[in-house]
């Protein structure tokens, strides 16, 4: 009987670049028998035996028989010759005389690389080798033994160096001569090989500094088979190429090619920081008064409102323009009159503040908040002639009218004759007492409790324009210490600029303290010209949104139109709608009276020299419509001007 002894053997040479894993990858590369098998192998087609040492005994049967292993990193780089080592004995127990041949080849994936052939005159020459496809070896012959102890044929078979990494490697003995044939013996079968790991890097998606909050995408350079670390912790789960970091610590990526682990990327090193979120700008507020009802801190923060507020901030209260924990003023403390507070937004996690605004809290006044709406007394101070301290009181607290003319003092007209007023002026009183605050003419002001003429430049109304002057709280004051004052300038220029209409003009405004009795800020609104010039009529009309005011004038293109004033952008230059209302000459136009009530609040009476007619009007859009002549007269029977009595039961 004859033995063929050979094993493989696998050696990778390379240049080590970066981790190295070397590992067996044949399994039970011995060919140990356990139980009847072989682990790992599929043995088909065969009647063998097992020597004690190890080894499959190939017995000539008259047939085919095949051995094969699926086997893996066979050429991890890709580009190196694979060296298969392979120890070879020819064995013959019975006859080492001329017989059949036999042939017993070595494939990988699929393409035969060596063949093993018996040949007449083997005991001397032994069995002959044949390389194919490319492979190679260190020798051409096995010789014969005489016992599987005496084995001393090795073969080292290189296969080419682009095959596969990854395939089955077989075994094919033919024992199917006629004459008697060699039996084969295989005894171990090795594969060791050398898989390289570059080592990742990491890139970062941005500044590894930030906020804490925010975060950083780590993206490795490996696509595959990453694990993420932290401090040289293992982070569960962290797989993937990308990981986004948002705690602070030192990163790193391991990569594992076919369980080669590489080693550690260099660490990228993440830090996050306490950032204030409150930013960098003063809340912009939809209001910095608030009335004297507001309670508590608590309920002064409710009903503050900003555009400019940053996500995940509250709103706090301070007693100090720079905001700090020292002058925070806590929820639960009573609001005071009066007094200035200021407004931050607070960061609760960074505990950090954002500059501050100023608020004020109105002081509580008997005025009402619309002193110019609903007067309960009216006083007609008259200033021409000889008298200067004529003037005429109307009172309707009893609900009729009653005259009381004082005899004596003065009244907010001026000690100097003509100081104020001829035919048009407004005068503001407390609405409970009757308490006279001050006149003005839409130029002039002067205070009703000692009839002081007030300070600075006058507003530029004319006192002969029938409503020369209207009066509305100012929104960035405290209530009842400062208005705005409209003056109406129409008659300020005889022949005018606005076309034919000889006694027209336009809109003026300016602030109004009544503690101090000084004027300020004068500005014009309205300039006299053909579009935005105006008649003599002038009123004023609370929005329904308790905040804004709507600005009521006579055009001189015959339209009664509508402005608006916000309190928090100031007046509006553009109507908000406006009414035809035909004047039947230029006198006609001039001369006119605008009155509206709260009692009526959806209707506004215009009167004019000829007529007396209303209009349909909205306090919440501001839209006037649908005006309708209800009287036509005379102008000795209608006079200058009309206005309806405070119970809204008289037009005077």
């Amino acid at each position: 009987m004859k033995y063929i002894l050979f094993g493989l053997f696998l050696l990778l040479s390379y240049i080590e670049v970066n981790a190295q894993c070397t590992a067996e990858r044949i399994t039970n590369s011995d060919l140990n028998r356990v139980s009847g098998s072989f682990a790992g192998w599929t043995l088909a087609n065969s009647d063998v035996t097992s020597p004690s040492g190890g080894g499959i005994n190939f017995v000539r049967d008259g047939q085919l028989n095949f051995l094969s292993q699926s086997i893996t990193n066979v050429n991890p780089l890709g580009n190196t010759s694979p060296v298969f080592a392979i120890g070879v004995g020819p064995y013959d127990a019975i006859l080492a005389v001329n017989s059949e041949a036999i042939v017993f080849e070595v494939s990988y994936a699929g393409t035969i690389y060596m063949r093993i052939r018996t040949t007449n005159g083997v005991t001397s020459g032994g069995a002959q080798i044949i390389y194919l496809n490319g492979a190679s070896g260190n020798r051409t012959t096995v010789p014969m033994a005489g016992s599987p102890s005496n084995i001393t044929g090795n073969i080292n078979l290189t296969l080419p160096n682009n095959v596969p990494n990854a395939g089955s490697l077989s075994f094919r003995y033919d024992g199917q001569g006629t004459a008697p044939v060699d039996d084969i013996f295989l005894g171990y079968v090795r594969l060791t090989t050398t898989i390289v790991t570059s080592t990742p890097t990491i890139s970062a998606s941005g500044s590894t500094t930030f906020c804490t909050g925010e975060s950083v995408t780590l993206t490795s350079s490996s696509a595959y088979d990453n694990q993420w670390y932290r401090n040289g912790t293992l982070i569960s789960g962290a797989t993937n190429q990308t990981y986004v970091a948002n705690t602070s610590g030192t990163y790193t990526v391991i990569v594992t090619t076919n369980g080669c682990p590489s080693a550690a990327s260099a660490g990228t090193t993440v830090a996050t920081t306490a950032c204030c979120n409150s930013g960098t700008a003063a809340p912009i507020l939809s209001a910095t008064t608030f009335s004297p009802a507001t309670a508590t801190i608590a309920d002064l923060i409710s009903l503050l409102s900003a555009s400019n507020k940053p996500a995940g901030t509250n709103f706090t209260v301070h007693s100090s323009s720079v905001a700090t924990d020292a002058n925070k003023i806590a929820t639960s403390t009573a609001v005071v009159q009066g007094n200035t507070y200021y407004v931050a937004f607070w960061d609760s996690s960074n505990n950090c503040y954002s500059p501050t605004r100023q608020i004020t809290i109105s002081i509580a006044s008997n005025c009402s908040p619309d002193p110019y709406a609903v007067q309960q007394t009216w006083w007609l101070p008259y200033g021409l002639g000889s008298n200067p301290t004529s003037v005429v009181r109307i009172d309707f607290q009893t609900g009729v009218a009653v005259l009381n003319n004082p005899v004596s003092g003065t009244y907010g007209h001026g000690a100097a004759a003509g100081s104020i007023g001829f035919e048009g002026n407004t005068t503001v009183t407390n609405p409970l007492t009757g308490e006279f605050l001050f006149a003005t003419d839409g130029n002039v002001i002067y205070k009703g409790s000692d009839g002081v003429k007030a300070s600075g430049v006058g507003i530029g109304g004319h006192r002969s324009a029938e409503e020369s002057a209207a009066v509305i709280p100012n929104p960035a004051g405290i209530l009842g210490r400062d208005f705005i004052i409209f003056g109406n300038t129409a008659l300020n220029a005889v022949t005018g600029t606005s076309g034919t209409a000889h006694h027209t003009g336009g809109l003026n405004a300016g602030y109004y303290n009544l503690e101090t009795n000084t004027i300020t800020g004068v500005t014009n609104l309205l300039t006299d010209d053909m579009t935005n010039g105006i008649a003599e009529a002038l009123e004023v009309i609370p929005n329904a949104n308790g905040t804004d005011y709507w600005i009521v004038v006579q055009g001189v293109d015959q339209y009664v139109k509508v402005y608006e004033y916000i309190a928090a952008g100031g007046f509006n230059p553009t109507p908000v709608s406006q009414v035809f209302v035909a004047a039947t000459n230029p006198n006609a136009l001039i001369d006119s009276f605008i009155s509206w009530i709260p009692q009526q609040q959806n209707k506004i009476v215009i009167t004019r020299q000829e007529k007396i007619g209303m209009a349909d009007f909205n306090p919440a859009t501001g839209v006037i419509s649908n005006y309708q002549t209800k009287v036509t007269t005379s102008r000795e029977f209608n006079g200058y001007s009309a206005a309806l009595s405070p119970n809204g039961q008289y037009l005077y």
